[in-house]
């Protein structure tokens, strides 16, 4: 059996299933998947966001998710979404503002962002960019 000629045709069926399986397991680790299961995006809203952001940083859990979060402001709550490479395991999400338990501002070295408590009975610590606060009294 020749494996020079096995290993690009080996590579090309398990890498996928591997990118697969990492995404899935850091949707778990983190928290993502817990949190699709109740506030995944079904519907799209027929309202515009009143802001929208592409390709910021932010954490669920302790899973990072650093330049690929996608972030979307409506009246009724907060949309997120992964960019496409790794949004295997990671659906859209849409979380109503009355989900958010608790809010607060925390500083990670010289950048400030927004903790967010979501969900019951154990919730999910969400880290976004500190001016999503600003639209959680609508």
């Amino acid at each position: 059996m020749n494996w020079e000629k096995l290993i690009p045709s080996a590579f090309i069926v398990f890498f996928p299933l591997f990118w697969i399986g990492i995404c899935f397991a850091l949707s778990w680790m983190g928290g993502w998947g817990r949190l699709a299961r109740e506030y995944r995006e079904h519907e799209s809203h027929d309202s515009q966001p009143i802001r929208t952001a592409w390709m910021r940083s932010g954490r669920f859990g302790w899973v990072n998710y650093n330049s690929c979060l996608n972030i979307g402001i409506h009246d009724a709550g907060l949309r997120l979404s992964v960019l496409f490479p790794f949004r295997v395991g990671h659906p859209p999400l849409f979380i109503p503002w009355g989900a958010m338990a608790s809010a607060r501002q925390k500083r990670i070295f010289f950048f400030r962002f927004l903790e967010i408590q979501v969900g019951e009975p154990e919730p999910v610590t969400v880290l976004l960019p500190e001016w999503v606060g600003e639209y959680l009294e609508l």
